[in-house]
Formats: C-alpha cells, structure tokens, sequence
C-alpha cells in the first residue's frame, strides 16, 4: 500500500521545515533498516551534493514510499531530541481527508467498457506508450511484473531512444501475457502507476489513446 494521502498531505504542508532543518543521515539508517528504503534510494540521496538537496530526494522518496514510511519518519524524528518539536509539528498538521480514488473515478467515462476484453496491437501499445514518463520507466516497469534488472536491459537497449524503450515494454509485456493482455488489464496497470507516482504516466495521453478505441 502506498503512503495514506493525508500523510503525504502533512509531510508537503510542512516541506521547508523538513528542507531546512533536517540532518537525515541517522534517519536515512533507521529507514533502510525498517524497509521503507533500499540501497538504491540510499546511493539516490547520498549522491547529492548540499544537505537540502540530500533532504528534497528524501522528501521525495519519502512521499512514494509504502504506508508504513510516515510512521517510521515520525519514530525517527521523535528517537532524536533536536527533532522531537519537529516531529509532533508534522503529526499534527491539520489536513482535509481524502477521499480514497478508485479506478472508476479516475477513468470516468472514458473507458469504451464493450472493449476492455480486447487484445492489445502493437499500434495500440505504440499510443499507450507515450503516456509513460520515460524517467519513470522502473516504476511503470515494477507495475508491469518486470524485474529492476528486465526494465534496466530496455533501456539500455534504447539509450538513446527513452520514447522506444516505454513501447517495448509494454510489447514484452503483452507478449508475455499473451490474450490476457487486454485493455482492461493495461488500465489497471496505469492505475496503480498513477496511485503510486503520479509522475510516473500522463493522463491526458491514455485518455488521447482511449479515444482511439471509441
């Protein structure tokens, strides 16, 4: 599950604190430890050069992380003495509630349902693919069942073409699954993309190929 909205909402309303006033270094430790990190968002943060920078990835990582990743931030603040103020000004934040989105509300009308069985072309895939950030390709990637590993050799493979690499994806992907690999199915990939990292895909281009099949 992905970190709860209102969570997210509070760690945003309170970003210039956390930019300013953080030294993450023994937080970062204590984040590996309980999961909510791996080594790889540890090289991402460590790798920039000022405090605020090493805080901004944090922050960003911190929001796209599990639901478990708030709880863990705040037990982290509040194990420190300089951070405890900090910690309890965070967990109070005033948010509105959220209302949890569902695939029906983010689709709309837009789904042509008497459709959503029907079997993936690659001229379908091609307008489907340039909703994908190419920046974003491992999240869209982890969406898809692929390995960190898989999604690394598609790029590599189109280094200097990210636009081609999202298409072959998502070939190697109805190629993998075969007549299961329905409209449907996409749409609940882009989903949970779109719930995860929202920057991830752009919504505006699935509605683009959605049309296409109206």
């Amino acid at each position: 599950m992905p970190l709860k909205k209102e969570d997210a909402a509070r760690i945003k309303k309170n970003y210039k604190t956390i930019i300013e006033s953080l030294r993450i270094d023994n937080i970062l430790d204590q984040m590996i430890e309980d999961e909510v990190f791996g080594l790889d968002d540890y090289e991402k943060i460590t790798s920039r050069t000022t405090q605020k920078d090493k805080n901004r990835e944090f922050v960003a990582l911190l929001i796209r992380s599990h639901d478990k990743g708030f709880k863990v931030f705040i037990k982290c603040l509040k194990e420190d003495e300089s951070y405890k103020d900090i910690a309890h000004q965070i967990e109070n934040t005033q948010v509105e509630t959220i209302k949890d989105e569902n695939i029906e509300d983010w689709i709309g009308n837009r789904m042509p349902s008497e459709k959503g069985g029907q079997y993936l072309k690659d001229i379908d895939l091609l307008c489907f693919s340039k909703a994908i950030t190419p920046a974003h390709l491992q999240i869209v990637g982890t969406c898809l069942g692929f390995s960190k590993v898989d999604v690394e050799h598609i790029e590599y493979k189109h280094l200097r073409a990210p636009e081609a690499a999202c298409h072959d994806l998502l070939v190697k992907w109805r190629n993998k699954h075969g007549h299961s690999a329905t409209l449907s199915k996409l749409m609940e990939i882009f989903f949970v993309a779109h719930q995860n990292t929202p920057e991830s895909i752009h919504d505006e281009k699935i509605w683009d190929a959605l049309d296409k099949f109206k």
